[in-house]
């Protein structure tokens, strides 16, 4: 059977030509640069970044809480998909060499896996535990939706929650590519 030979020319973005963003055995990729500093820019409340799938959306999204400290809210749509993202983050601590921040996983079930160890019976007080104790918390839309408009979480406790300051990130698909967009919060 005759072999043939596919040369196939990479999907992926080019790296950023500037040193300065070579973190460990990893330069920043240009649309990484672009989000990073979008995400510092005051006058920016918004953010798509259309990227393609594996393109390093998420390590875009995250670099605020690895290089500056910030709080990030990262929200995924799947309950796999967050398990996924946040499997990467030791590749990261590899590849940037960088050390980081506190970080969790927050949907129903790891609630109540929480609960279950430390022997509670209030939801809303594993949820605050996470948000106060993770800089880097990965989530899904609906629960994160339910704590901003104080719904999780039994009447008297609904004030409980500590205030959210920082941003969010969400992906949403689209017939060509999953996009990462960036809000905000200021609560």
């Amino acid at each position: 059977m005759p072999q043939r030979h596919l040369h196939i020319l990479p999907v992926y973005s080019e790296e950023h030509p500037d040193e300065t963003y070579q973190y460990g055995t990893t330069r920043l990729l240009k649309h990484q640069v672009a989000t990073w500093k979008a995400i510092n820019d005051p006058d920016i409340d918004v953010i798509f970044n259309t990227a393609m799938t594996g393109d390093g959306k998420s390590l875009a999204a995250y670099l605020p809480a690895f290089l500056e400290h910030q709080h990030i809210i990262a929200m995924y749509p799947t309950n796999e998909l967050i398990l996924d993202q946040h499997a990467s983050l030791a590749k990261y601590r590899e590849l940037l060499s960088l050390s980081l921040p506190s970080n969790a996983t927050m949907y129903g079930a790891e609630i109540t896996r929480l609960m279950r160890i430390h022997d509670t019976t209030v939801r809303l007080e594993e949820v605050r535990k996470l948000v106060e104790r993770h800089a880097l918390l990965l989530t899904n839309p609906d629960l994160l939706h339910l704590i901003m408009s104080h719904q999780y979480g039994w009447g008297h406790l609904r004030k409980e929650l500590p205030v959210l300051t920082g941003q969010y990130f969400d992906y949403f698909l689209s017939t060509n590519s999953t996009s990462l967009r960036y809000h905000r919060l200021s609560r």
